[in-house]
């Protein structure tokens, strides 16, 4: 009798990397969502948040003046 094995299972989408930072995330613990739905590692999502404020208020800012003239 000639049996093929089969590869023992894999996770194939356990290690992902934060698309901020590159960082390799390999657990789930370590991946969160953003405001705007990004997912990135809890390391950098203060930084990421505070960058999405920044860019949003400057977004306003930008709207705001050129609604003035």
């Amino acid at each position: 009798m000639n049996v093929k094995l089969v590869n023992p299972l894999k996770p194939t989408n356990m290690a992902t990397t934060c698309p901020n930072c590159k960082t390799r995330l390999s657990c789930g613990c370590q991946s969160r969502k953003a405001s705007n739905g990004a997912k990135v590692c809890s390391t950098c999502i203060g930084k990421y948040e505070a960058n999405l404020t920044l860019t949003k208020q400057k977004q306003q800012t930008g709207n705001t003046t050129g609604a003035n003239k």
